[in-house]
């Protein structure tokens, strides 16, 4: 996932004074549509869509999961 911009909350209050429809982590800037959802927020879906955390790393501007699916994770356990 693609981090945001250092102003985020500056161009989401921005948005807001301005009338946009936005919600946290959402903006408008040049032309184009942004939305960087808090990172809990993406554990959360990630773990609700049924996968399990094993590692996270930021680099380069990106926030990498590494996941699994439970399904795996619940099989690999009964093997050892």
């Amino acid at each position: 996932m693609e981090l945001p911009e250092d102003d985020i909350e500056q161009l989401y209050a921005s948005a807001l004074a301005a009338g946009q429809p936005v919600v946290p982590g959402e903006y408008l800037k040049d032309g184009g549509y942004h939305y960087y959802p808090q990172l809990s927020q993406v554990r959360e879906w990630a773990e609700s869509a049924g996968t399990a955390f094993i590692a996270d790393s930021t680099a380069d501007g990106y926030y990498s999961l590494l996941l699994t699916t439970l399904l795996a994770t619940t099989a690999q356990h009964r093997r050892s």
